[in-house]
């Protein structure tokens, strides 16, 4: 099943953490219930996409950096930009990362940090996306794999291979 993108903050914000989760689904809408809150969502038509498709199975380019000092970055360059999508360009070298926001009239922003990297890569990501990728995690380092700048890319814990993000890239 799909879940319209607002349903889940909807979710995390508003059922108690301390109750049972009630989960009740039928063809078209899908009901949450926890304690005296209920949450009812429509379900989006289609197909789920095949993820296991979209996640890499090996990277060229591995990046290593800490996940506070990335979203920290993220959050810096991203308060210039006005734009919908919070592009931002993430250009690796093999000891730091450059996060670049130009989104026009509003000016630009830029920040580095350290990285640890096997490779030079540049990128575009939605800033937003990542830093809310990295707070799911919970864990001081992230690693980030890239192949090339339209393929998807793996946002995991280092060493860990069951659990991991996939983000899809975007042209900045």
């Amino acid at each position: 099943m799909i879940l319209p993108r607002e349903t889940a903050p909807l979710l995390v914000k508003h059922l108690p953490k301390d109750e049972t989760l009630s989960i009740s689904l039928s063809e078209f809408r899908i009901r949450f219930a926890a304690g005296n809150i209920v949450i009812i969502s429509k379900l989006v038509e289609g197909t789920y996409p095949d993820y296991r498709r979209l996640s890499p199975g090996s990277h060229k380019i591995r990046a290593r950096i800490s996940g506070a000092e990335l979203k920290a970055a993220i959050a810096r360059v991203l308060t210039v930009n006005t734009e919908k999508g919070n592009a931002v360009r993430f250009t690796f070298d093999k000891t730091s990362a450059t996060l670049t926001s130009r989104p026009g009239d509003a000016g630009e922003a830029e920040d580095v940090v350290t990285a640890a990297s096997d490779g030079e890569f540049v990128v575009g990501m939605n800033g937003a996306y990542l830093r809310e990728s990295i707070d799911h995690l919970d864990t001081e380092e992230i690693e980030l794999d890239f192949n090339d700048p339209a393929s998807p890319i793996l946002l995991r814990k280092p060493g860990e291979t069951d659990t991991h993000t996939i983000i899809m890239p975007m042209r900045v």
